[in-house]
């Protein structure tokens, strides 16, 4: 009788595990798009010794990294960083086709000391407009189209960047975190006023939660690699070493 009752333990056991493993479909996604899966190639290169630059550790190179910059051609390139330790007084901001390249995290180090108005080290921000474009039909999880209301299709073409939003109060518990839960998605096709999406859809955008899109203006091809970065302010606020926001096909590696 135990040795019965045993085996139906361990069978119930067993069912009990294989179920624990097994996620619904509806919590699924396909990540195969997931991470950076472009290759930027860059053709120009400078090295910020060559404008000004000084990594003794004491020098503001600020203006010196900004120059540098200026001297790569309007496609970008790679700023490279050779060994030392820079300081810097105020961050940096990175912009399209930018490859910032140290020669390795133990010989290249950035040092930052920001004042109490500066949060963030390195930036690398897009924007996001601020007009609504309204979805005229119910969008669901897998789909991979959208339709706007009549006309505004037109406002859109292949390759925009948008991001979608709804009525989220009811996934937040704090009034700030309004209209955050949504996606960012890169737009396949138009046709009239009818938007083909690149990836599907991650969660439901029933017409009842009032979804609607808006247009992103991102920043596009930035690579930081090879470098440390130090840290001397001590900031009473959230903030960011490096800060990606609205941007694309950008990466971090061996940082």
């Amino acid at each position: 009788m135990k040795l019965k009752y045993r085996c139906l333990f361990v069978f119930i056991l067993v069912i009990l595990i294989n179920n624990a493993q097994q996620i619904p479909s509806f919590r699924t996604y396909e990540w195969e798009r997931a991470g950076n899966n472009q290759q930027v190639e860059y053709f120009d290169s400078v090295n910020v010794l060559d404008y000004g630059a000084l990594g003794d550790g004491q020098t503001e190179n600020s203006q010196a990294f900004q120059q540098s910059l200026f001297a790569l051609s309007v496609n970008g390139g790679i700023l490279y960083v050779p060994n030392g330790n820079y300081y810097f007084s105020d961050p940096l901001q990175l912009s399209d086709n930018i490859l910032l390249k140290g020669n390795g995290a133990e010989n290249t180090t950035l040092v930052f000391d920001l004042d109490a108005n500066e949060t963030d080290l390195i930036n690398v921000e897009g924007t996001i407009e601020n007009t609504n474009y309204e979805v005229r039909y119910s969008s669901f999880l897998q789909d991979s189209i959208l339709i706007l209301n009549q006309g505004l299709g037109s406002v859109f073409t292949e390759s925009d960047y948008i991001q979608i939003y709804k009525n989220d109060s009811s996934f937040i518990t704090s009034s700030w975190a309004l209209k955050t839960v949504g996606q960012i998605l890169k737009i396949k096709e138009v046709i009239g006023d009818t938007i083909y999406l690149e990836s599907k859809l991650r969660t439901d955008y029933p017409i009842n939660k009032e979804p609607f899109i808006r247009r992103i203006n991102p920043i596009k091809n930035v690579g930081i690699e090879c470098l440390k970065i130090s840290r001397l302010d001590t900031q009473q606020v959230h903030c960011a070493n490096i800060k990606f926001e609205y941007a694309v096909n950008s990466y971090v590696k061996g940082v």
